[in-house]
């Protein structure tokens, strides 16, 4: 079905919302690394075999391309957090894109150096942005600022108008006031 997509290694039905959470799941959990919490942004636990630094874990160099949702749409609210696979062919007509693997989220842009992250600071970064991309004056700002374009618009088109009808009768009312002594 579109809209939901499945997770390839444990087969089950994954929300749109956490779709790249799941993507980092399924890759570490497939390498056999620590991937319980990291949704919260923490250091997952390690098992006394498994040292969880980036330098001592062997990374297979599986990654899958990510946009970010509504890439496409220009009335989206912006966050770069909420990423969704895509293809290598949908990826090419792009000008942003993001590989995420299990240890590191790149960025690329055309003409730009990529930008890196290293997986778990990148899922604390997105812990952060999703607390404040979640309160209430950011969450409805776009909606307040339109609203009080219209209504400045609207006090203004009005004003405009009465401007116009004050200025006609002012001159009606001069052109009766004075008028030609008859001589």
């Amino acid at each position: 079905m579109k809209g939901e997509s499945v997770s390839v290694l444990s087969g089950s039905k994954k929300s749109d919302s956490s779709e790249v959470l799941w993507l980092i799941y399924d890759l570490r959990k497939r390498l056999g690394w620590p991937y319980k919490g990291i949704e919260l942004g923490e250091k997952p636990v390690a098992k006394k075999t498994i040292d969880t630094t980036v330098d001592e874990l062997a990374d297979d160099g599986q990654f899958k391309y990510c946009l970010e949702r509504g890439h496409d749409q220009p009335t989206a609210r912006y966050n770069p957090y909420d990423l969704v696979v895509a293809t290598a062919d949908v990826i090419k007509t792009c000008k942003k894109y993001y590989t995420v693997s299990a240890t590191y989220v790149t960025m690329v842009q055309k003409g730009q150096e990529p930008v890196i992250t290293p997986i778990l600071e990148w899922l604390a970064e997105r812990k952060r942005f999703l607390s404040i991309f979640n309160i209430p004056f950011f969450k409805q700002y776009r909606l307040r600022r339109t609203f009080l374009t219209w209504k400045h618009n609207i006090r203004s088109s009005r004003n405009s108008e009465h401007k116009c009808v004050v200025y006609i009768l002012i001159l009606l009312a001069f052109k009766h006031e004075i008028t030609p002594v008859d001589v």
